[in-house]
């Protein structure tokens, strides 16, 4: 047709008349309503074969055509406008020279999806294109202006000016300026590439953060660092990313397979690579010319493609990271070691506690913990020296667990936290420091006069004391009079540890930096992360810890603790609803100054009778029972007789085993001699500072459970160490629970068949069957039987399945008494209190 128009052009024009410049008509020729109706299907055509082309499987293609058909649409468009419409309706042809002119985009755009693979987003360009025209237009504006108004001399010495202006303030007005034009395009100040450009700073600090990172800016669902040479069938991969230098797309893989010739083999080996790892992305990382490490990202949620300018600043920040990349994988390498190496140290030392066990059961009777009467002073230091050593194994124990989790990047569980007395482990701490001298332990003195509550972890504060004192007692020698107080300071708001030593101090320079990971000063051995971790602690239990110091005179660490208060602390209060929600209480005694303990049985929706008298006491528990038994102090040193019938059995064989509890509002010190604890089960300390603490105290050490509760329970262990079994098998049975074990999940599931068990201490990794699994089978033959993990693991995916599917968690190493407070606090309800016989209650009853 075009030749056939060529050849007779009268067919389409007849002629042309020019009236003056810029106005001209056109004689159309008999065909040119023929030649245009063409033209419009020719444009239908080329639109419906763009659509069949988005039709491919293949993204770049999809990708290609819509840069075409966007370049092709803005010239056929105007075309079809300038060119038809309007010279069709109103004889104008002056606008026939805007299609010509646009072309030049057409020609951009389709050449550069011909020659090119990877592709610049339309936001991005758009992002460039509006910042850069507004930017030029705001310096250009003066320009014209100055051109137009200024007729003077001066004329060109201000255009000067003004070019001297735009150089300086361009970039930064080009920053504001797109700043404002990204919340239009990305909804965000920031655009995505600035976005991938602020990762340098997360590499710096820790690999999984800035790749966390990653997946939420490109919006994929996996992004990992792997490094090279762990999996031989990346070797093809690799050798590819050597001889290409830079990223490679599956989709482009794709693409290259579909379309071209060569180097097919390689190349599918490649994509099934990537298809393998879950890749749509790898990028090389270099260190020393070397490619060290592959970054890997998933596809896209939306399943878009990676658009040039994230694969291009990507490129460039893993240049400026590899540094980091590379020094976090020598640091893990090392945290492997250390950790395998503290993971060894586990078995032998549990096998010198057992030991230590039988030694202390065999020889000095292990369920009374004290020595016969009639002992000899060598058998008493022989039992010192032995209680010394374990003591000190457990705690060895404990803080090669928390190096373990810190080794394996796990945060700080605050589900394991509990209620503690300040003072007292600070004194076991004092207690379990292995100074070096007599020297170093005379140098320390503790307040002990006040005291508070703090919830946290026992073996993190007493790391936080092990460390403030290694590093005082560091000095000592240098420094021999140096002195070092601990000083404990309750408070309204916040309650203190005050710890200050009179030793060389700390230089003004350095006092900011101290709690910095990995920095450390003035100490040859230093690793840099004591402090920092007593940082990290201290925040997780909601406080911190804080220096202040002078060099020359002294060194003052502040630790401090959010106040607690009865009232408002939830967590402990659903705990022990837990425990003792449902259950009976019997109050013997004047309580009326004792408002906090009545509101909190009520809050943990316990039954409660009051009674004024002993004598009002032994009447009632002759005919009702109770799950225990609460009597005032002031009861005391009238009560033993009455206590004695009760012990008796007397009043029953129930009343013989409720347990009795002494309420005091003082600290009940003196108060221990005036009963024998065959007698009673505890004392209750029910001022308003103690009283979560010391009821914590009764639920944990079984002191409002029935006597002789455990006698008789089967309590079945699994776990796939031999030595953790022997000496829990010593705990269990000093208490006269039968004992049962398994070494794995499968002959879990086979005791739970054949026999009814009471309570499950299930550890976590174990061959054949692990413990989530073999917990899950359980629930289906018992469901309500009660499973306590435990594992010296606790990182937060872990915790979060413990959570979901057993009742508690128990750390090793483990020791009787937690081992005995878990059991106690989970052991379902015993049939002594025959809930089902209890008679209706009288006005007595005050709930």
């Amino acid at each position: 047709m075009s030749i056939g128009i060529f050849i007779f052009p009268e067919l389409t024009t007849l002629g042309v008349k020019i009236n003056s410049i810029g106005v001209f008509s056109i004689t159309l020729g008999e065909a040119s309503h023929k030649f245009f109706i063409f033209g419009f299907f020719l444009l239908i055509l080329t639109f419906r074969n763009f659509y069949l082309y988005r039709k491919s499987q293949l993204k770049i293609n999809i990708t290609k055509s819509n840069y075409m058909m966007f370049g092709i649409s803005i010239f056929m468009i105007s075309t079809l406008i300038c060119h038809i419409i309007l010279p069709s309706t109103s004889n104008n042809y002056t606008s026939t020279w805007i299609p010509p002119a646009l072309s030049i985009f057409e020609q951009i755009l389709v050449g550069y999806a011909i020659f090119y693979d990877r592709f610049y987003s339309l936001r991005y360009m758009l992002h460039l294109s509006i910042s850069y025209l507004l930017n030029a237009a705001l310096y250009l504006s003066p320009v014209i202006v100055i051109v137009q108004i200024e007729q003077s001399g001066y004329q060109f010495a201000l255009v000067g000016f003004w070019i001297i202006i735009s150089g300086v303030f361009w970039k930064k007005s080009l920053n504001v300026l797109q700043r404002h034009i990204n919340r239009f395009i990305y909804g965000s100040p920031n655009s995505t590439v600035n976005n991938i450009h602020g990762l340098v700073n997360d590499f710096k600090e820790s690999s999984d953060e800035a790749l966390r990172k990653v997946k939420e800016i490109l919006n994929s669902n996996t992004g990992k660092i792997i490094k090279v040479g762990i999996n031989p069938s990346q070797s093809a991969l690799t050798d590819y990313l050597e001889s290409q230098n830079e990223a490679i797309l599956k989709d482009e893989l794709d693409y290259f397979i579909e379309y071209h010739s060569s180097n097919i083999e390689n190349l599918t080996k490649i994509r099934n690579n990537m298809a393998e790892s879950d890749s749509a992305l790898i990028l090389p990382i270099f260190n020393n010319h070397e490619i060290t490490h592959l970054f890997m990202v998933s596809k896209k949620n939306e399943g878009g493609i990676f658009s040039y300018e994230e694969i291009t600043a990507l490129q460039l920040v893993l240049e400026q990271s590899n540094k980091f990349i590379y020094a976090e994988d020598q640091i893990r390498k090392s945290q492997l070691l250390a950790g395998s190496i503290a993971h060894e140290m586990k078995n032998p030392l549990s096998k010198i506690q057992y030991h230590f066990e039988r030694i202390d059961a065999d020889l000095f009777d292990l369920d009374t913990s004290s020595l016969i009467p009639y002992a000899s002073s060598e058998m008493k230091t022989i039992y010192q020296n032995i209680c010394e050593v374990k003591s000190a194994v457990q705690l060895g124990s404990k803080f090669i667990e928390v190096i373990l989790n810190e080794l394996q990047g796990g945060r700080i569980n605050s589900e394991s936290f509990r209620l503690f007395s300040a003072r007292d482990l600070i004194s076991q701490s004092l207690h379990d420091y292995n100074f070096e001298d007599a020297d170093s332990k005379y140098a320390i003195s503790l307040e002990s006069d006040s005291d508070f509550i703090f919830k946290g972890n026992d073996t993190l504060y007493s790391f936080i004391i092990f460390n403030l004192l290694n590093n005082s007692l560091f000095y000592l020698t240098q420094h021999p009079d140096m002195k070092v107080n601990i000083k404990l300071c309750p408070g309204k708001e916040q309650n203190t540890v005050i710890f200050t030593d009179t030793g060389p101090g700390i230089d003004a320079d350095h006092l900011p930096c101290i709690f910095d990971e990995m920095y450390t000063s003035g100490k040859n051995n230093g690793n840099g992360l004591g402090l920092a971790y007593c940082k990290r602690v201290m925040t997780a239990f909601g406080g911190d810890i804080t220096c202040r110091s002078e060099l020359g005179k002294f060194t003052e660490f502040t630790l401090s603790f959010p106040s607690l208060s009865s009232t408002y602390d939830k967590e402990t209060i659903n705990r022990f609803k837990h425990a003792l929600q449902g259950k009976y209480c019997l109050l013997v005694g004047d309580f009326s100054s004792s408002m906090k303990l009545t509101v909190l049985l009520y809050e943990l929706d316990i039954k409660v009778t009051k009674v004024a008298s002993l004598k009002e006491m032994t009447h009632v528990l002759s005919f009702r029972h109770y799950d225990f038994v609460l009597v005032h102090d002031d009861m005391i040193q009238q009560s033993t007789e009455a206590i004695k019938s009760i012990r008796s059995g007397k009043l029953g064989a129930i009343a013989q085993v409720t347990p009795i509890i002494v309420c005091s509002n003082i600290r009940i010190d003196t108060q221990t001699k005036a009963l024998p604890h065959c007698l009673i089960q505890g004392f209750l300390n029910t001022t308003e500072e103690e009283l979560l603490f010391s009821f914590q105290q009764m639920i944990d050490n079984g002191n409002l459970k029935p006597l002789g509760n455990l006698i008789g329970k089967k309590v079945l262990v699994v776990d796939d160490m031999w030595v953790n079994r022997l000496l829990i098998k010593g705990y269990l049975e000093s208490e006269g629970i039968t004992f049962m074990q398994a070494e794995n999940g499968r002959e879990a599931i086979d005791i739970v068949k054949a026999e009814n068990v009471d309570f499950i201490l299930m550890d976590i990794r174990m061959p054949v069957m692990d413990g989530f699994e073999a917990t899950t089978e359980i629930r289906k033959i018992s469901p309500s039987v009660p499973i306590v993990a435990l594992s010296g693991e606790y990182g937060d995916d872990i915790a979060t399945t413990i959570k979901v599917m057993m009742e508690d968690h128990l750390m090793k190493p483990i020791t009787k008494k937690r081992l005995l407070q878990k059991i106690n606090l989970h052991l379902r309800d015993t049939p002594l209190s025959l809930r089902a016989t209890r008679p209706s209650y009288s006005a007595t009853e005050i709930y």
